[in-house]
């Protein structure tokens, strides 16, 4: 069952420091990175934040960082063993679970880690849209869009997904 949780984004320059963590070597594979309108490198650093001066958008959030982290069991055979192609199926989701909802006017990075029990992915984004300029509002209906979306995507790959969210859960 993938769990989603936000992090914080308020910190002006902190958009270099999230990118190097969420690409640090000992956590993820390259070919574990993809940028959805922007480098899957740490290029995209550059990318989006000439997209904020643009649009004159240098300071308040400067990104929005989810983490949608998998239950251990999820990619794992009858015998409990890691499936050959876990991580790459993490990733795919994760790549599209961004592109459906931020790609059409975001700037996003995904970033599948494999240094836990469990598979997890980051998703980065710039919260100034690279089309207009508007920041990202984030409300509860978005993060409700956000959770809909991800249990659609684990159902459709077969994992298993929370039948009755708890009290945390932003309803």
């Amino acid at each position: 069952m993938a769990i989603i949780k936000a992090v914080s984004g308020k910190n002006k320059g902190s958009i270099a420091r999230v990118i190097h963590y969420i690409m640090k070597k000992e956590k993820t594979d390259l070919k574990l990175i993809t940028g959805i309108n922007c480098e899957g490198s740490t290029d995209c650093i550059q990318q989006m934040k000439m997209t904020k001066a643009m649009y004159k958008k240098e300071g308040g959030r400067q990104y929005k960082h989810y983490v949608l982290s998998f239950h251990p069991d999820d990619f794992k055979d009858e015998n409990g063993n890691l499936l050959a192609n876990a991580a790459e199926k993490a990733h795919e989701i994760g790549v599209r679970l961004a592109q459906e909802l931020y790609g059409d006017r975001f700037e996003v990075i995904v970033s599948t880690h494999l240094d836990r029990d469990h598979i997890h992915n980051h998703f980065f984004f710039n919260s100034t849209s690279f089309v207009d300029g508007k920041r990202f509002c984030n409300t509860k209906k978005d993060y409700r869009e956000l959770r809909k979306k991800s249990d659609e995507l684990c159902k459709e790959y077969g994992l298993s997904v929370i039948q009755n969210p708890g009290k945390g859960s932003q309803k």
